[in-house]
């Protein structure tokens, strides 16, 4: 829940320190996501430790970084090349502080059971592995960051809230678990503030000089 405050953070920054115009639908539809986090994570049930805020208060400051910086990059270059240096880089920090020479090559060859509903199923760890490095961690920074070639970065930040929405289905579907009748309209809500975001489009500005070189070329020099 409170990672996603980072979504807050990008359009505060966007308002006040980049001086871009963030409308009124995109603040109502920041409303929407964070109280409808809230509601499904029953916020007021839960028990807050110093050290889980200041984790949280962090990570949603690395996500507004995420995002505001991801748009810049995907606008000089390529998503694919913006998510090679990206995880070139992560690679980097992790093969430092990771201790990945403290596992057993033999742990890798292990059955692992997915337990829930496909408890029955077991796979080796090296593909559940593989698995999470390419569609855990790879497909979705590239995703992200072809939705920040098209989005502004708060929209983006906005869209992806519906993460939280996915690992619910995933978890009603896969571990058995259930929401109640106020969660679901917490999930109501965050959609509700997707859609607005996506209403709010920017004005297009069009180029005069680009639309005329671009006339030439689909029909020739005028005479």
């Amino acid at each position: 829940m409170l990672e996603y405050t980072g979504v807050l953070i990008v359009a505060l920054v966007a308002r006040f320190v980049f001086k871009e115009r963030v409308k009124s639908r995109i603040w109502l539809a920041i409303g929407c996501v964070l109280i409808g986090m809230a509601v499904v994570a029953q916020i007021w049930a839960s028990t807050l430790s110093e050290l889980g805020v200041l984790a949280g208060i962090l990570a949603a400051i690395c996500l507004a970084v995420y995002f505001l910086v991801g748009e810049r990059q995907v606008a000089a270059t390529s998503p694919l090349a913006v998510s090679f240096w990206s995880m070139l880089f992560a690679s980097a920090f992790w093969l430092v502080f990771s201790a990945w020479w403290q596992v057993e090559p033999q742990t890798l060859v292990q059955d692992v059971a997915l337990n829930g509903n496909l408890g029955a199923v077991s796979l080796p760890l090296w593909l559940l592995t593989l698995w999470n490095g390419v569609f855990g961690s790879f497909a979705p920074y590239l995703f992200s960051y072809m939705a920040l070639g098209r989005l502004t970065a708060t929209a983006a930040g906005i869209v992806s809230a519906s993460e939280v929405i996915f690992a619910f289905a995933f978890a009603f579907l896969w571990l058995g678990e259930s929401l109640d009748g106020l969660q679901m309209a917490g999930v109501v809500l965050v959609l509700a503030g997707i859609v607005v975001a996506q209403t709010a489009r920017p004005n297009r500005v069009v180029d005069l000089d680009l639309a005329s070189q671009d006339m030439v070329l689909l029909n020739g020099p005028l005479r």
